[in-house]
């Protein structure tokens, strides 16, 4: 029994050093980007720290608490009984001078202003964590797909979970996205998919 207990364990380990490694999971900051982040003014010990004190839920037994109470008692109508109404606008039909903010969803933003089109987080995929079995998307609120998206001139992401940061969106706006905005760290995340030095604006360049 302990041989096979061992066995399983390894098996284990190893199939999730293999899916770690993945492309989609993106890479770490390495070089001239970890460079960055080290030397950064709010950077200390090891971690970054907020210019302003925040309480933070960290207490261990709190968050179990609050786990245990939605889990056992928390409300379970958690899932709409039917599809959440929604409007699919054709962006590639909007005219581009045209000062414009269009919610696609969570925290999903088109916008145009100043004649520069701009996209928020935007996740494309039906699962968040790029699974087939957790966090699947409301029916009716996954309606656009990259086709549906015009030529882009900043894609702006905000950080780097599983639904603000999505892998096949990224890749699949490649050649629409002229710039990408991303703050430290997420830079590392789409150099590795592609995206050159010099398509990336701001802090993360």
């Amino acid at each position: 029994m302990v041989v096979i207990l061992l066995l399983l364990s390894v098996a284990l380990a190893i199939t999730a050093w293999i899916i770690l490694r993945a492309r989609k999971f993106g890479q770490s900051p390495q070089d001239e980007l970890l460079a960055q982040i080290t030397s950064s003014p709010n950077y200390t010990n090891g971690q970054f720290h907020n210019l302003i004190p925040t309480q933070k839920l960290t207490n261990d037994s709190y968050i179990f608490s609050i786990l245990w109470n939605d889990f056992f008692y928390g409300n379970k109508e958690t899932v709409p009984s039917q599809n959440l109404p929604a409007i699919k606008t054709d962006l590639n039909a909007l005219a581009s001078n045209e000062d414009l903010l269009i919610w696609l969803g969570h925290s999903y933003y088109y916008v145009q202003l100043h004649g520069k089109r701009i996209l928020i987080d935007l996740v494309l995929s039906d699962y968040a964590p790029h699974s087939l079995f957790l966090n699947k998307a409301f029916s009716g609120t996954t309606s656009y797909r990259v086709i549906d998206l015009p030529e882009i001139d900043y894609l702006l992401i905000l950080h780097d979970h599983w639904d603000h940061l999505d892998y096949p969106t990224v890749t699949g706006l490649y050649n629409k996205v002229k710039q990408a905005i991303v703050p430290l760290g997420v830079g590392a995340h789409l150099r590795y998919w592609r995206y050159s030095k010099n398509r990336m604006t701001g802090i993360a360049n």
